[in-house]
């Protein structure tokens, strides 16, 4: 394991006011493995920055290490959330991602479905919610319509899912 990557994660860590703790520690070095991984902790235990603090290292060397200036619209992550404030929760604890050039959106409910499309089509990592992830794919208007009026969000490029 390259250590240079795991001391990547903690010093995002870091970043965010936090201390690394074991599962954190344990779920990165699986993580730049290639290995899928299963956390089962409890709230408040560290899951959402074990899940996110590889992604600079996993990102690295492709178009997804991006910043809203360089962006090339291709999504390489998602982290897909049940509620919209959990989504909110999770984009504000990835916020430590922008030191390292990765650019997060949140995309739920409840907020402009443009200004949504928009800022997903700029980041690297968006934090959804199904349906509002299944909207911006245009499944919505594919089912009522024969074609959809812009060009969907696409999610070819993803390599990374973590689901919440």
């Amino acid at each position: 394991m390259d250590v240079t990557k795991l001391e990547g994660c903690a010093r995002l860590v870091r970043t965010a006011g936090l201390e690394p703790n074991v599962l954190q520690r344990r779920a990165w070095a699986l993580c730049l493995a290639g290995k899928d991984v299963l956390i089962v902790a409890p709230t408040g235990s560290g899951k959402t920055l074990a899940a996110v603090a590889p992604l600079p290292s996993l990102l690295a060397g492709s178009s997804a290490a991006t910043t809203p200036e360089t962006s090339d619209g291709s999504v390489r992550a998602v982290f897909l959330v049940p509620t919209r404030e959990l989504a909110a929760q999770v984009a504000r604890a990835c916020a430590p991602l922008a030191t390292e050039g990765v650019a997060v959106a949140a995309v739920h409910g409840g907020e402009s479905f443009r200004a949504q499309m928009e800022a997903a089509r700029r980041a690297a990592l968006v934090v959804a919610t199904p349906g509002r992830l299944l909207d911006l794919m245009g499944e919505q208007e594919r089912r009522e319509t024969a074609r959809p009026s812009s060009s969907p969000l696409s999610l070819s490029r993803v390599s990374y899912v973590v689901v919440d």
